[in-house]
Order: C-alpha cells, then sequence, then structure tokens
C-alpha cells in the first residue's frame, strides 16, 4: 500500500473490511466524465444513505467520491466506531467534523480509546446518551458536545437510581441555556443532580424549545414557577411532564402565558388537587392539541363532580382530538354526562379509558353509571380505530345491540376480552 499522487493511501480493499466505516481512497478511475460531476456525485451518495456497506466502498472508488460521501459515511455514527476505525487523534478531529449524529450505546460507560472531551463536534445536531455516560468524566464529555450546532438532546436512565455529587450537573446545563441556541428538542429522564433554582433559571431562559420531554425525576425538581416558565415558551408543539398539575401550578401558568399555545400538539401530563379544573383551564390554552394523554389523580380526596368534570367538556370541545388517553384514579367516579361530554370528538382515532391502579383503593369501585352511553359512544364514532376501556363493572345491553358491538370489534380487530365487558341482557 503507497500514497498516491492525490497524497491519500492507495491499496486494495481488505477482504472483509468494516461495513462501517472504511476511510481508505482508491486512484482515480476513468469512469464517464459526467460521474465526476460534484451534482450527480451527491445524487448517487444520496441513494446510499442508509446502505453503509455499499457506501462504505463508494467513498474508496476516487477522490471526488471520497468528498461527496464521506459526510453521509460519518453523519450517523457511535463513538466505539470512531475510536475503532481512526487511531490518530488529529484523524478523530478531521472526522469529527462531518459528525451530525452522535449515539452513545448504553454499554459504553467506559470511552474507551476515543477522548471526547479533546475532540470538537462542531456540526454535531443530535446527541443521545445514558445516564451512566455522566460518570466518571461525564461533565467534561458534555460540556465538549454542547455546541451552538446542537439541536436535539437526549439524557435517559434505564438501569435504576446512579448516586452522583449534588450539583454534579450545573455546569453543562449552563452551557446547554447558553450556547446550544439552536436546541429545539430536549428529553431528559434521569436523576438530575442539580437545584431547583438552576433548574428553573434554565427554563426561564431556555431556547424556543418545541419537544420536551422530563421524567418525574426532573419534573419534580422543578417549583411552580419553573412549570409555568415551562408553558410561557409558545414554540411548544410536544410536552411530556410527569408531575402533578394543581390548581396553584396552574394559576401561575395563565400569568405566564400571554397568548394561546396554538402550536401545541401533544400533551401528557398529570393533576391532582383538583385535576379536573386544573386539566380544564389548561386545555383552554391549548385549542389545537391533536394528542392528549393526562392522568387524572384524587390523592387528597379533592376532586368535586360538581366542578372538575368540566374538563371532560372542555376536552370534548377540542375538536381536533384524534388521540385521547384518560387514566383515572379508582376513588374519581365517571358519570354519564362525562362520557357524554366527550361524544362530540368525531376526528377521534384512538380512545383510552383506564384505572391507574385499583389495587391501592380495594373498598373504592369506579361504577360506571350508564354504560350503554359508552356503548352508543363507541357504535356512533366512525373514525375511531383503537380503543382500551379498562372500567369496572359490566355493561348491559340489548342482543341486538350487543350484536352489533361485536361486528364493529371483528371489524377493527379489538379484543374484547382485555376491557370492560359488554353482555347482553333481555330487560336492558
Amino acid at each position: 500500500m503507497s500514497p498516491s499522487s492525490t497524497g491519500l493511501i492507495v491499496g486494495p480493499l481488505p477482504a472483509q473490511h468494516p461495513a462501517e466505516l472504511l476511510v481508505h481512497t482508491m486512484p482515480r478511475t476513468n469512469a464517464h466524465p459526467v460521474l465526476h460531476t460534484g451534482e450527480h456525485i451527491n445524487k448517487i451518495m444520496g441513494y446510499l444513505h442508509n446502505d453503509r456497506r455499499t457506501l462504505s466502498v463508494a467513498v474508496a472508488v476516487c477522490k471526488q467520491w471520497t468528498w461527496a460521501g464521506r459526510h453521509l459515511l460519518w453523519d450517523d455514527v457511535k463513538p466505539r466506531e470512531v475510536a475503532g476505525t481512526v487511531a490518530s487523534h488529529t484523524r478523530q478531529q478531521y472526522y469529527a467534523t462531518f459528525v451530525r449524529i452522535l449515539d452513545f450505546d448504553w454499554s459504553e460507560v467506559v470511552f474507551g480509546s476515543l477522548n471526547v472531551s479533546h475532540l470538537e463536534f462542531s456540526n454535531l445536531q443530535t446527541l443521545s446518551l445514558h445516564e451512566e455516560h455522566l460518570e466518571p468524566r461525564g461533565p467534561n464529555v458534555m460540556l465538549a458536545l454542547i455546541t451552538p450546532a446542537l439541536k436535539s438532546l437526549t439524557i435517559i436512565a434505564d438501569h435504576g437510581f446512579i448516586q452522583r455529587a449534588p450539583e454534579a450537573d450545573a455546569q453543562w446545563l449552563k452551557k446547554l441555556q447558553h450556547v446550544a441556541i439552536k436546541l429545539s428538542k430536549l428529553t431528559m429522564t434521569f436523576n438530575i443532580c442539580v437545584t431547583t433554582e438552576q433548574l428553573n433559571a434554565f427554563f426561564k431562559s431556555m431556547p424556543p424549545l418545541t419537544h420536551l420531554a422530563l421524567n418525574d425525576d426532573v419534573s419534580e425538581t422543578l417549583s411552580d414557577e419553573g412549570v409555568a416558565s415551562i408553558f410561557a415558551n409558545p414554540h411548544l408543539e410536544d410536552l411530556t411532564l410527569i408531575r402533578s398539575i394543581t390548581p396553584s401550578t396552574m394559576s401561575r401558568i395563565q400569568v405566564a402565558c400571554t397568548k394561546p399555545l396554538d402550536k401545541m400538539r401533544t400533551l401528557n401530563l398529570r393533576f391532582d388537587d383538583g385535576a379536573g379544573r386544573a386539566a380544564s383551564a389548561l386545555f383552554r390554552l391549548m385549542p389545537n392539541v391533536q394528542n392528549v394523554y393526562i392522568c387524572l389523580e384524587n390523592k387528597l380526596g379533592y376532586w368535586r363532580h360538581t366542578t372538575d368534570s368540566i374538563v371532560f367538556a372542555t376536552l370534548g370541545s377540542l375538536k381536533n382530538i384524534t388521540t385521547l388517553q384518560i387514566d383515572i384514579e379508582p376513588n374519581i367516579v365517571l358519570r354519564e354526562t362525562d362520557l357524554i361530554a366527550l361524544s362530540p370528538l368525531k376526528q377521534l382515532q384512538v380512545l383510552s379509558l383506564c384505572l391507574t391502579d385499583d389495587a391501592h383503593f380495594p373498598n373504592q369501585i369506579n361504577i360506571l353509571a350508564r354504560g350503554q352511553v359508552l356503548l352508543k359512544m363507541l357504535l356512533e364514532m366512525a373514525s375511531l380505530k383503537e380503543r382500551q376501556i379498562m372500567l369496572p363493572g359490566v355493561v348491559w345491553a340489548k342482543p341486538e345491540e350487543v350484536e352489533k358491538y361485536e361486528a364493529l370489534c371483528r371489524e377493527k380487530g379489538w379484543n374484547t376480552e382485555d376491557g370492560t365487558q359488554v353482555v347482553a341482557h333481555p330487560n336492558a
């Protein structure tokens, strides 16, 4: 193997070269001149974007093909691929500039020979890693990977609680706040080590996020003021916040939101301590929401049907809803009028009504007062594609209604054994 006139390495391809990342370059071929035109080469390489093995061979054809294909080959990599393919730190830095998507596999707790903290990923746009990667060199790694180009950050935990130093995440969170000016998607489902004041400050001056997902560990660190700061962002389209929204939280949100959240499309929230009133007030700020996943809690027994059931009427007025999942605590009684209030949702495609956990309330029974109303709603929602009704009790219906319902279940492919039972009764 010898250097070519271009200064790149020339030689035959190894018999079993790594399919992921091949950086050898062969001499220019005598192919038709059109194949050396940048526009055509880029088009050819574009077809190989999802075929890494073929792409790794294509970049070895000639210098022009190398230049056209290398950004696709290095666009989405894992750290071990970089370390295993290029040993020299100088060459690692060269190829790091092409990386736009960096995904740390959960097993890569040790970064190996790739010293990420000494590399510049200047074009990195999407970063995904696990909480395990924040130890022991995590803070330095995070500081190196947060750049002005970053658009999406995901940090997840899937191996239980990890004990870390207090405020261990404060430094990189502050850099994320001030440097990642293009950040639009943020997912943090791990035990973040910052104070409530630090996390509140981040969301108060955060970039214009469009997608935000926080698990209970992160969400519970926020105060009501921090939650209100999140809802003050008019760019939000998708929000998951595993933290109970109460009327007191809602009062702060209403002050912070100076205009309706017209861009909100997907919402996943919990409500408690007057859950129906809080949820109703919030949904009135989101006229265009399409996917709603809510949990109505009643841990302190503050649910009052006369005032809290308004949430069902508010949801029924949001005509764009296509997915509706409502998890209800067993000590909240779902009434006939609540089901009637949901009937106007003519575009609804997915409906789920379930109890959260009846084991914790053995003496409380969620009585479905008028099962016929539920049955009528299911039969009349022509757009409904999926349904999951997990409420206690049996719906007694006329034999012809049961026959019609069973025919609908067969047509839609619904399982009639895993939900509220519809049973024929001659006197129904």
